[in-house]
């Protein structure tokens, strides 16, 4: 039995500076808007791959060293759609005056991302609340399989950032 896969790549970028924000793109034949990304073709790394839609679809030239999440959505017998496999790969943070973007582009802001579908806001709080990305969250089918231990410590985390006690991409207190 052959089983077909399809493996996309998703890159999260941060706004730096006084922004908070996730970029998303427009992508030709999509009215979504989405992280830039693409497929994975055979033979590509998925590293590689990242970085090199990323400079397509954005003008960022950076080297992309780690996934902040992966989401495996099953197959779909009904509409023959096969299993899909998304791995979410941080792009680190980024002026917004710096991109050039080959299709349309906005800053969503992080309320807005946090409390919309899918594995974007799970990529963002592990971006942000891991203390570096330390933890990667699996999903399964946009819904992240956390433990109760993962999810307190993301909370304190991101309560000691809203207590402007850390900062995301430094060591978290040790009193946490």
């Amino acid at each position: 039995m052959s089983t077909t896969r399809t493996v996309k790549v998703s890159i999260l970028v941060l706004a730096g500076g006084d922004q908070y924000g996730v970029l998303q793109l427009r992508h030709p034949g999509s009215p979504d808007w989405d992280l830039p990304g693409g497929l994975v073709h055979e033979g590509q790394l998925i590293l590689e791959r990242g970085a090199q839609l990323l400079a397509e679809q954005t003008g960022l030239r950076r080297t992309v060293m780690r996934a902040v999440a992966l989401d495996q959505t099953p197959r779909n017998p009904q509409t023959h759609q096969p299993e899909t496999l998304t791995y979410v790969l941080a792009g680190g943070y980024a002026e917004p005056g710096a991109l050039t973007p080959a299709a349309p582009m906005r800053w969503a802001e992080l309320p807005d991302i946090m409390h919309a579908e899918g594995i974007t806001k799970y990529a963002v709080a592990s971006a942000l609340y891991t203390g570096g990305g330390k933890a990667l969250p699996v999903c399964l089918g946009g819904e992240a399989l956390y433990t109760e231990a993962d999810h307190r410590r993301a909370e304190q985390l991101k309560q000691a950032h809203e207590r402007g006690e850390w900062t995301p991409g430094t060591p978290p207190p040790t009193h946490l």
